[in-house]
């Protein structure tokens, strides 16, 4: 557990350091997701950021088409072709699989991702060491390439909850969270839910 700890950990790390590399090109996160003219979500910050992953990226973003939405069979198909080594917790029940991602965004107003807007670091009033940016979740049914992560006004905050999607995971020391300032750590049970929350907040 402590291996598949240590790994786990290391995939919010890159998942924050490809946030961290589309921020320098552009001078903001990415929107959560894209959307049409009217307002159907198209894409996930996780295919928008794939030039920014390091190698390999560059020609799957060249071969998904922008013009189609997430699932089309055409994107379907160049997705299911990525390399999820860093999108996938070693405790996934299904191993990999599968193409479901074990991390996600934390998005909603007053977050790193409010919808369909961007922000950008100078953003964060708390601090970047006190805002959680992505969160582990278990037995996710989020494929990677769709524009769906955790809502703030949705989930809950008790931590595994059983009942509704929140931050959780099958591993004994807890589920990991990545702040902005790029530090992981496993959130504890015992931490109150109105404290968890502030630390999704960037203001």
């Amino acid at each position: 557990d402590a291996a598949r700890a240590s790994w786990c950990e290391n995939n919010l790390f890159v998942c924050m350091c490809i946030m961290g590399n589309y921020h320098s090109a552009h001078g903001s996160f990415p929107p959560a997701y894209t959307v049409d003219e009217n307002g159907t979500r198209l894409h996930s910050w996780r295919v928008t950021t794939i030039p920014y992953r390091g190698a390999g990226g560059h020609q799957l973003y060249s071969a998904y088409n922008f013009e189609l939405p997430w699932n089309d069979p055409s994107n379907m198909k160049i997705a299911n072709l990525a390399s999820l080594s860093e999108r996938q917790c070693p405790n996934n029940r299904n191993g990999h699989n599968d193409r479901n991602t074990d991390y996600v965004a934390i998005t909603g107003a007053g977050t790193v991702f409010p919808h369909g807007m961007t922000t950008c670091f100078d953003d964060i009033k708390d601090g970047l060491e006190n805002t959680i940016v992505f969160v582990e979740i278990a037995d996710s049914d989020i494929h990677w390439s769709e524009p769906r992560d955790m809502d703030i006004d949705e989930m809950s905050f008790v931590i595994n909850d059983p009942d509704k999607i929140s931050i959780s995971s099958r591993n004994q020391f807890g589920p990991g969270v990545v702040f902005a300032d790029h530090g992981v750590y496993r959130i504890q049970k015992q931490i109150p839910p109105d404290n968890l929350r502030a630390l999704m907040t960037i203001d």
